[in-house]
């Protein structure tokens, strides 16, 4: 009987216009995808729904997700209608409309957008799409703020292309955020407050610059889009490479988007790989670049180099990569151990994570230098990011230092790391795992790059002060700033109920402070519950059980983890165990990540386009003393 309908059903299709037979499929599978999920979805329930064989289907969609693009080109052009009715008589106000409208659509599709902006990192094809539509909003908001200068309502000073990237980026992350986290808060209050602060910089204003760091601690915190070359068109180029002047890579920075970043280790000079026409270019500035600062091009066996002036043809440094999933408890972590594949490594290296989310993909700059030096380096994805399984936020510090114990220990076994060191570099955060994962044994040395010596509660005070100082904000808003994020911190601790943030929230939201840019993290969330387990941590006892040799590098323009009173802290308490290797430097003009700063602010992040040569040479000559001896 089902032989004989498929017949029927198979002559009766046949006669329909080949529109509306794939409109009927289109429409049978959005039903189901919205009823079981996209993943649970299968052709065969598709075919049924809409009485077509399943070969049909193919004739119509490749796969299932040909369906999910079609849908997204559906819901893109929506929100292309609506960006297009965007009046520049208000800008600010037209923007939280379109907001308030975006999240509206986005609640009413539910788990299927959810599963498009998932599939967006997993399918090409719908990659390539988002690529082009992010392109395609940036230009017509670039249209959208000129009408805005031309009408008065933005500032003649203001390019309409940079307000344009600033107002998209804050888009594109904070809906990630808001989607990762299971839209358990406004969009559109978010996006409100977060425009606040943006459009006291796109007006004329004493203190502009203010609302540059309110824009980058709300957008650059948080993953973000980037104009550097998507990795599937620059990828003939990634890798290691080297000539008599030194090394360079061309590598994932996740930091700073989800293209190929170049960097030059001699002089520091980096940025995001640009297609061109005519071949590729490196981007001056990390995620909006306002110009060249030379070509790249692949040469048999190597990379040619044309930038500051200087022609080089660089040979390729071969690499080996093993992946692997070494188990901890109930948690997969997956990773890699990278290594040259032209000599034995002069010891092993785990990389340790800093805070949120963090994929292998975010340590590229710093994985390619300890490789080009010799060692055989283990990154993985933190725990909840990646391939790994678990969640961070689920756990602490202690939870965290497990995961690294259990990689290095998977590291050390490796036969080629026989009788040589096996250690530790990490970043940020990893100033307070590194020292717990050690102080039980199996690591020869620590490198702790811009790691915090005081706890973590203080570390986020010191921050936010930090900050607000070097904008100019009055002594007396940043005693506001200082308690009310003091009172945060209560709430997550648990020293002060849910209710007390949320009165003081609204207070400062109604007095249009400047120093507020979100509303608190939801009460109960994991991101709340993390920081209130290791808010108190004190890494000086486990500091003071270690008698391996330790590096700690400072950048005199850190604002995120202050060279004062971090660099004292650890001289004074932890590191002075008598151990001639053990040794803190600061290099003056850097910021948290390295990079050469003016001011170190964090909204100075996307413009930057150089790392210190000092900085990598620090850790690296201090490395292969630990290896020789």
């Amino acid at each position: 009987m089902t032989k004989v309908m498929t017949k029927v059903m198979d002559r009766a299709n046949r006669a329909l216009p080949r529109g509306e037979l794939a409109e009927r499929i289109y429409r049978a599978a959005i039903v189901i995808f919205r009823d079981k999920g996209f993943d649970a979805a299968t052709v065969e329930e598709i075919a049924r729904a809409a009485g077509v064989a399943k070969g049909t289907i193919f004739n119509f969609f490749p796969t299932k997700g040909a369906i999910l693009l079609r849908y997204y080109e559906e819901l893109d052009a929506e929100f292309g209608r609506a960006m297009g009715s965007l009046s520049p008589e208000d800008p600010k106000a037209a923007l939280i409309d379109f907001y308030g409208k975006a999240e509206a659509l986005l609640r009413k599709e539910g788990p299927l957008a959810e599963a498009v902006f998932r599939q967006i990192a997993l399918d090409p094809d719908l990659g390539n799409a988002d690529a082009d539509s992010g392109e395609k909003d940036r230009n017509q908001m670039t249209a959208f703020f000129r009408a805005c200068q031309e009408s008065g309502t933005l500032s003649e000073a203001v390019p309409p292309t940079v307000a344009a990237h600033v107002v998209s980026d804050l888009w594109s992350a904070t809906v990630l955020d808001w989607l990762r986290t299971g839209q358990r808060y406004s969009l559109k209050l978010r996006l409100a407050t977060k425009l606040d602060a943006v459009f006291k910089g796109l007006a004329p204003v004493a203190r502009s610059m203010i609302s540059a760091m309110s824009i980058m601690l709300a957008v650059f915190l948080l993953p973000v889009s980037s104009r550097a070359a998507p990795q599937n068109d620059a990828r003939p180029l990634q890798g290691l490479y080297y000539d008599a002047q030194g090394y360079a890579a061309v590598v994932p920075f996740a930091e700073f988007g989800q293209g190929l970043f170049f960097i030059d280790y001699t002089s520091g000079r980096t940025g995001p790989v640009v297609t061109r026409a005519d071949g590729f270019a490196i981007g001056i500035g990390m995620k909006t670049p306002n110009g060249e600062a030379g070509t790249l091009s692949p040469s048999f066996g190597g990379l040619r180099l044309d930038a500051d002036g200087q022609h080089r043809t660089m040979r390729r440094i071969a690499i080996t990569r093993a992946p692997f999933v070494v188990p901890n408890g109930a948690v997969r972590l997956a990773g890699e151990i990278v290594r040259r594949a032209d000599q034995n490594p002069i010891g092993g290296i785990v990389i340790v994570h800093g805070s949120n989310d963090e994929p292998r993909t975010m340590f590229g700059p710093w994985l390619a230098y300890l490789v080009a030096r010799g060692w055989a380096v283990a990154v993985f994805d933190k725990r909840g990011s990646g391939e790994s399984t678990g969640d961070w936020r689920t756990g602490d510090f202690a939870t965290l230092a497990s995961d690294v114990r259990a990689v290095g220990k998977f590291l050390r076994a490796q036969d080629v790391l026989a009788g040589k060191p096996v250690g530790l570099v990490g970043i940020s955060q990893a100033g307070w795992i590194m020292p717990l994962a050690a102080d039980q044994g199996g690591f020869n040395f620590i490198v702790s790059l811009a790691g915090a010596a005081v706890t973590p509660a203080e570390q986020s005070l010191e921050f936010t002060e930090r900050q607000l100082e070097a904008y100019g904000l009055p002594k007396d808003e940043i005693a506001k700033a200082l308690a009310y994020y003091r009172l945060d911190l209560d709430v997550s601790i648990g020293r002060k109920p849910w209710s007390a943030i949320e009165a003081a929230y609204r207070a400062a939201s109604a007095a249009k402070a400047e120093w507020l840019i979100a509303p608190p993290e939801p009460e109960g969330s994991p991101s709340r519950g993390f920081l209130g387990r290791v808010a108190g941590f004190d890494p000086a006892p486990h500091w003071a059980k270690l008698h391996i040799p330790v590096l700690a590098v400072f950048g005199g323009k850190d604002f995120v983890v202050p060279e004062d009173p971090n660099r004292a802290l650890l001289e004074k308490d932890f590191l002075h165990n008598g151990n001639p290797a053990t040794k803190v430097v600061t290099i003056a003009d850097v910021n948290h990540v390295g990079m050469i700063a003016a001011t170190g602010t964090i909204a100075e992040y996307p413009t930057l386009d150089h790392f210190d040569p000092a900085y990598f040479a620090t850790f690296g000559d201090w490395l292969a003393m630990i290896a020789r001896h």
